[in-house]
């Protein structure tokens, strides 16, 4: 299979409009590809399926500890052989620890360990473990990535990350996950947010587009402080950090004449 004349991606194609065991055969495939890069030269291709076939047993085993446990709140209790999901799983990670002990797969695994960790983490949906990698690894670009998920999930821990950062991380690559603190439901993402807000503008870090998000959110939620924050900075409108014409815009109440 791995020696086909047909082209790698055509045989890749092959498998995933395969409805039935179209993982397994990918598995295999790939196994036999692998297998089959032996020069080294072939490093680059043979690190990029090493992490594919890691992933598609990742999401596999992610996918059977799911349906294991509610196939495991199916069975009678009182049993303590284990069940049929059970085992599988038990299995599952076995095949894995396998593939992991090869040693050209636990060379490009540590090559990209925390990208990896913090996937595995994703798909078992432990997003403190996820903040944990990154944080104590200052990994700045998962920060941009995985943070409109985490504020979401857990703003009070990501905010406090993002603070630790301090100027390492770019404020501004944050705006997507803030963003998202807008919901008048949740209050706790929208207190984290006005938080972090606060820390870029007191520590001058804060852009023109970061203002302006403060301004906006304080005027949706914060309303009573907006009058300090104008004031803070003056009466020039050329000068001040934000864009009068948008802060005229959003505010309607006592702040929004104080900028006339």
């Amino acid at each position: 299979l791995a020696e086909s004349t047909e082209s790698f991606e055509i045989t890749v194609l092959k498998f995933l409009s395969t409805k039935e065991d179209r993982r397994n055969g990918l598995k295999r495939f790939l196994e036999l590809k692998l297998n089959s890069l032996s020069q080294p030269e072939d490093k680059i291709r043979r690190d990029a399926l090493v992490l594919w076939l890691l992933e598609v047993q990742l999401a596999e085993f992610a996918e059977l500890r799911r349906t294991g446990k509610q196939a495991f709140g199916e069975e009678s209790s009182s049993t303590t052989e284990a069940t049929p999901a059970e085992q599988q799983i038990k299995n599952m990670r076995q095949q894995i620890e396998l593939f992991l002990a090869r040693s050209n797969v636990l060379a490009t695994v540590e090559s990209s360990h925390y990208t990896t960790v913090v996937n595995v983490h994703l798909l078992q949906s432990e997003y403190e473990r996820v903040l944990e990698v990154i944080q104590k690894q200052h990994l700045l670009e998962l920060y941009y990535k995985h943070s409109p998920l985490l504020i979401e999930k857990i703003p009070t821990e990501l905010i406090a990350a993002w603070i630790e950062e301090g100027k390492a991380l770019v404020s501004d690559r944050l705006l997507p996950a803030l963003y998202r603190c807008q919901d008048v439901s949740n209050t706790k993402m929208v207190t984290a947010a006005l938080k972090y807000l606060n820390f870029v503008i007191n520590e001058n870090l804060a852009s023109r587009a970061m203002h302006n998000f403060m301004i906006s959110l304080c005027a949706e939620f914060k309303p009573e402080e907006l009058l300090e924050y104008f004031e803070k900075y003056g009466y020039s409108k050329n000068s001040v950090p934000y864009d009068v014409d948008f802060a005229l815009r959003v505010c309607i109440e006592k702040p929004g004449i104080f900028l006339y």
